[in-house]
């Protein structure tokens, strides 16, 4: 769950992609905008000695480009330990503070070894600083609505679990209970009062990664934006629109293949296809009879696709998934394809 620092203005929630060990580089970022503009992105998780050690890797390490923003810097992580000493998280966040001019959020647990209890999680969120917001993740929701509920000068960010966009719409909006009868009276509360800050957003983490596609209407359904990027239309558009971006990684020997084409593993997941396509990638990936480029691997996988699915590259994102693929045209006709 997250607690966020001003964010300069009212808005409406954030949708985030988690950060994420060795899945949210540079290139993940890159794909992640053929599907959404409006999703807030946030860099890989890197240990300092990854930085440090490796300076002739800063390239590979540090890369950001302009599409990338809505973006937010990782800085450090692996550190539930810190929660034992709120006050030295405090000092780190101020120091933060003085030197940058952006907001700084703390992303934490909601508890620690034997530090598992909500009293515990609510004096680290006091210690830390009550005039500022902050990032705390969690997998019992509730202890985040607690946390609402009694900071509501604080704006807090769930993660943790969300596998789908309608499900970050509700839990946004406090549609989301237990069964117990406090909690229903504590969200009735929440939505209610208008003193009480609403979830400043919710993170998506592996299901980002697992099944990239989900993010296709995000910023239609999460944001209100009058359109999605032409791009998120259907698989072959997002596919497509990232090969774009790989083309002048053919005379880039910095990445590897891998690296590059990590991002698509998921496109059709749950989808006709599916193993094929990923059999495809790895196949050519270790394929050491030519020096393939990644964009290269990636439209002969796609070639593969339409060869043995038909249609399958072309169904919209918007379209709910078929089960089987003599579902494909059905359902497409169904929603108006």
């Amino acid at each position: 769950m997250a607690a966020t620092v001003d964010s300069g203005g009212p808005g409406g929630p954030i949708l985030s992609v988690a950060p994420m060990l060795a899945v949210t580089n540079t290139h993940f970022r890159n794909f992640m905008r053929c599907l959404t503009r409006e999703a807030q992105l946030w860099t890989e998780m890197v240990t300092d000695g990854a930085i440090l050690n490796n300076m002739d890797r800063l390239q590979q390490n540090l890369r950001l480009e302009d599409i990338e923003h809505p973006i937010v810097c990782q800085l450090g992580c692996f550190g539930a330990a810190l929660m034992k000493t709120p006050e030295l998280v405090r000092d780190i966040v101020h120091e933060i503070g003085r030197q940058v001019q952006i907001p700084v959020t703390v992303k934490t647990r909601i508890g620690y070894d034997y530090y598992d209890s909500f009293d515990v999680l609510r004096n680290f969120v006091q210690g830390v600083d009550p005039k500022r917001n902050r990032s705390v993740p969690p997998l019992l929701y509730g202890r985040v609505y607690n946390l609402c509920d009694q900071f509501p000068d604080l704006d807090f960010t769930l993660n943790g679990g969300v596998t789908s966009i309608q499900e970050a719409i509700d839990l946004a909006a406090g549609k989301w209970t237990d069964g117990t009868t406090e909690m229903d009276a504590l969200l009735r509360r929440i939505t209610r009062d208008k003193t009480v800050q609403p979830l400043r957003g919710v993170m998506l983490g592996r299901a980002a990664s697992n099944d990239p596609c989900i993010l296709g209407s995000v910023d239609t359904d999460f944001y209100g934006a009058s359109a999605n990027p032409p791009s998120s239309h259907s698989r072959r558009t997002v596919l497509e629109a990232y090969g774009d971006y790989l083309k002048p990684f053919a005379e880039d020997g910095g990445y590897s293949l891998f690296a590059l084409l990590k991002p698509v593993l998921g496109v059709l997941n749950g989808m006709p296809g599916h193993r094929l396509f990923r059999f495809t990638l790895d196949h050519l990936m270790r394929d050491k009879s030519r020096a393939w480029t990644a964009e290269e691997i990636l439209s002969y996988t796609m070639t593969a696709v339409d060869d043995a699915f038909p249609g399958v590259l072309e169904y919209p994102l918007r379209c709910p998934k078929p089960c089987r693929y003599d579902e494909l045209s059905s359902k497409g006709e169904a929603n108006g394809v």
